[in-house]
């Protein structure tokens, strides 16, 4: 059985953890603010995201400890750290919303630009389906008026 980690030192650690993940969500806002590549801006995010569920299950461990210990001292420590898990909920929560909506807006962007490509792609192969068919009628044509040219010439 593993040693018993003090809570305090478990709540040390999910303070650091928060630090770190502030500064993580200060990176992606910077990133953010600049529209980037999709990849970039979710590397960035991945980031985040796997720094929050890391401080979830820090904040989990540290409440069933103080469950389990419940003791009227470690009551507002209890507070803290639920009001401090919900506080680092509610802003992770607005930096998914950020990338979410900017995900969408680059997919429906790609999904624009693939239908002008495709539209453009139609449009010529109608074109070139079109030339096509003249240049047929031309060489027809121009048989046909070689024949009578040849009928034409005296022999």
């Amino acid at each position: 059985m593993p040693p018993k980690v003090d809570v305090k030192t478990l709540v040390g650690k999910m303070e650091n953890a928060e630090r770190i993940l502030y500064e993580l969500i200060e990176e992606f806002e910077i990133i953010f603010s600049v529209k980037p590549e999709l990849k970039l801006l979710e590397a960035a995010f991945c980031q985040v995201e796997s720094r929050y569920r890391l401080i979830t299950k820090q904040q989990e461990t540290i409440l069933v400890r103080l469950v389990d210990d419940s003791t009227d001292t470690e009551e507002e420590l209890l507070l803290t750290t639920r009001k401090l898990g919900d506080k680092i909920k509610a802003d992770f929560l607005q930096i998914a919303l950020k990338f979410t909506a900017y995900q969408k807006e680059q997919n429906s962007s790609e999904t624009s630009k693939s239908s002008v490509t495709l539209e453009a792609l139609t449009s010529s192969m109608s074109t070139m389906s079109e030339m096509g068919w003249m240049s047929q009628i031309v060489c027809h044509m121009e048989e046909k008026i070689q024949s009578l040219d040849d009928e034409m010439r005296p022999r």
